[in-house]
């Protein structure tokens, strides 16, 4: 089981994966919680703004990347075509799953709306800098050039601070 959870997270971080796609979903569901979070009140429609944005930025980015294919390869139209390009951006999804895993982990444990949403905040924010440290080390980054790598993920994961101070 844990190394099914671990493939699901982090999978795309492996030699064949798409590490673009995770971090394009962590950053994007931490924005979209940033952004919540100046006006939430309720959790379950909370979670379901996040969710359903989450999901519009994977359908979109996969949709997008069809679009550009068939009018490159002179390809029409198909549903089974959009079909596989969600498949191979599900990344982006996958990227965004854990932000709100942590919160509705955080709801159940009785936190409060804010509390549950800067939980997934953070979850993010994490994410980020974990991502960077894990593409270091496979780089086989050490020393000064691995915390060159956790603050590139540190910068992206205060841009998400930052949002949520903009709007809140």
């Amino acid at each position: 089981m844990a190394r099914n959870v671990k493939a699901w997270f982090l999978g795309d971080l492996s030699a064949h994966g798409d590490p673009a796609g995770v971090t394009y979903g962590t950053l994007i569901a931490g924005a979209i919680i940033a952004i919540e979070l100046g006006h939430a009140y309720d959790l379950p429609k909370s979670i379901a703004i996040i969710v359903c944005a989450a999901v519009l930025y994977w359908a979109a980015d996969a949709y997008a990347n069809n679009v550009g294919y068939r009018y490159l390869h002179r390809e029409p139209f198909s549903w089974s075509s959009v079909g596989r390009s969600l498949w191979f951006e599900r990344s982006v999804a996958r990227g965004a799953t854990l932000p709100i895993v942590a919160i509705i982990v955080a709801g159940a444990a009785q936190r409060s709306v804010i509390r549950s949403l800067e939980v997934g905040e953070w979850m993010a924010i994490v994410q980020l800098i974990a991502y960077e440290v894990i593409v270091g080390v496979r780089i086989g980054a050490r020393g000064l050039q691995l915390a060159y790598q956790a603050i590139a993920g540190a910068v992206l994961g205060a841009g998400i601070l930052f949002l949520k101070s903009i709007v809140g």
